[in-house]
This record gives C-alpha cells, sequence and structure tokens, in this order.
C-alpha cells in the first residue's frame, strides 16, 4: 500500500481507499473508522449508507461529538509525549463508542480522558512549581554561602545587624520553599493556567516569604513584635530562625500588622 505518510496500522484498504497519516488506528468497521494522526487529532470516516441511517440519538452523538473538540483543544504543554497519547486515545474511544450508538460507556470515556488530563496536568504543574522555586532557592543559598564565607568583609561593610537581617530575608526565602514542598500536594492547580504562570507564581511566593522575613527581622529589631527577643544571648540566631517561620506561614505578617495598628490608635 503505497503512501506519502507510512501507516502505522492495517486497515480495510479496499473499503476506504487511501486513509492518510494513520498514527493509531482505533476501530475499522464496514460503516465508519475512526483513527487518531501524527498530530495527535481524532479523525474519522463514515460511507454514505451510516449517514443516511443517521444515529440512534443524534442529540446524545452531537454531545460526545462537541465534547471530544472541546477536551482535543485543551492546552497540553509540558505532557510527555505518552501521556498525551493516552489522553488522545481515551477522546478517539469515546467517538468510536458513540458511533457505535454505546453512548453511555462514550460519556464514561469522556470523564475518564478530563480526570486523566487534570491529573497529569497537576503533576506537571507541581513539577514547574517546584523546579522554578528549588532553582530560586538554590542561587539565594548560594549568595547566602559567598557572604558567609566573606562574612568579615560584609559585616565591617554593613554591619552586624544589618547582616543578621540580610539572613533573616534569605530564611524568608527558604521558609517559603518549605511551605511550597508541604503544601502543593493539598493544592487543586489550574493545569490549563500554562508553564509561566506557574513559575512566576513560585517566584512570587518566594519573594513574599523574604519581604516577610524583612518584615519580621525588623519589627524584632524595633521590639515591636516579642521584645524579649532583643534580651536573648542569642537574638541574631532567634531573628533568623523567626525569619524562616515567616516565610513557612502567612499568620506572622498579619499578627505584626495588627501590632502596629494597635501601637498606633493607643498613640
Amino acid at each position: 500500500m503505497g503512501s506519502e505518510n507510512e501507516v502505522e496500522f492495517e486497515y480495510d484498504y479496499d473499503n476506504w481507499g487511501e486513509v492518510f497519516d494513520v498514527k493509531h488506528l482505533i476501530i475499522d468497521t464496514k460503516e465508519y473508522i475512526v483513527w487518531i494522526d501524527s498530530k495527535n487529532e481524532v479523525d474519522w470516516k463514515t460511507k454514505d449508507s451510516y449517514d443516511e441511517r443517521g444515529h440512534k440519538d443524534p442529540d446524545k452523538h452531537a454531545y460526545v461529538l462537541n465534547q471530544v473538540a472541546l477536551l482535543e483543544s485543551k492546552p497540553r504543554e509540558g505532557l510527555s509525549e505518552k501521556s498525551v497519547g493516552n489522553y488522545i486515545r481515551l477522546l478517539a474511544e469515546s467517538l468510536a463508542r458513540s458511533l457505535a450508538s454505546n453512548y453511555e460507556t462514550a460519556e464514561s470515556l469522556l470523564k475518564e480522558a478530563e480526570l486523566f488530563l487534570e491529573k497529569r496536568g497537576a503533576e506537571q504543574a507541581r513539577i514547574w512549581q517546584l523546579t522554578t522555586s528549588g532553582i530560586a532557592v538554590g542561587v539565594i543559598c548560594l549568595i547566602a554561602a559567598v557572604c558567609w564565607l566573606a562574612r568579615t568583609y560584609v559585616i565591617s561593610f554593613i554591619g552586624i545587624e544589618m547582616f543578621v537581617t540580610m539572613y533573616a530575608v534569605f530564611g524568608g526565602a527558604i521558609g517559603a520553599l518549605m511551605s511550597i514542598a508541604i503544601r502543593l500536594g493539598n493544592e487543586r492547580l489550574d493545569c490549563y493556567a500554562g508553564k509561566m504562570t506557574h513559575q512566576l507564581e513560585s517566584l512570587f511566593k518566594i519573594i513574599v516569604g523574604m519581604i516577610s522575613g524583612l518584615i519580621v527581622a525588623l519589627s524584632l529589631r524595633s521590639e515591636i513584635f516579642l521584645p524579649t527577643i532583643s534580651l536573648s544571648e542569642r537574638s541574631n540566631e532567634l531573628i533568623v530562625f523567626f525569619g524562616i517561620l515567616s516565610g513557612i506561614s502567612e499568620r506572622w505578617i498579619p499578627s505584626i500588622s495588627k501590632k502596629i495598628e494597635d501601637i498606633t490608635q493607643s498613640k
């Protein structure tokens, strides 16, 4: 059988003639054929006799066709070739069942396809977020390590208090990474938002963690929040520790803001 694109699966050539670009054959009957092409799109053909007879339930078949088209257009960015193939296979199988008037199974397969894409997309979204935040915090830790090795020079230049505050900011980034890692499994991620959205979200979470570390460090230094910290012999270590905690928990900044508001109102 000669064609410009090599046919991977055999079909009834005498019945259908030349069918180009068959990546995966789903079903081949005397009246209809369904296959997946090299672009991972669902294709099908029907005989005139099938079209003249019509579908057993035109409304249900139209619903299946619309859902197949809708789900086929969903973003699949970042998914592996195998995952995309399995997803499209479910859509094609659903269409094949609808052509056979088995609408219940067709709709069930559509639900399975949507759930499959959602799960695989959520997994990819987690990878994007963890990779982006991990790289960002890795760079921050590298900067922190360089500053620590050159601490004598850095402290002489910016002072011990600013040096400790800087490490509280670094700690806020580490805390934010811990928060992302701990909560990621419980978050409902929008897998259709795209790679850039998830990467930016991760970066902003790290930035917010660093800002939280700065606010906590300054509030502890000014004794607005937990004034007894300044009396401790380990006050510097505690400031860095609370900087990390501020990155993990969102409750610290509202508590500090409430404290400042109460002080302002009392004055």
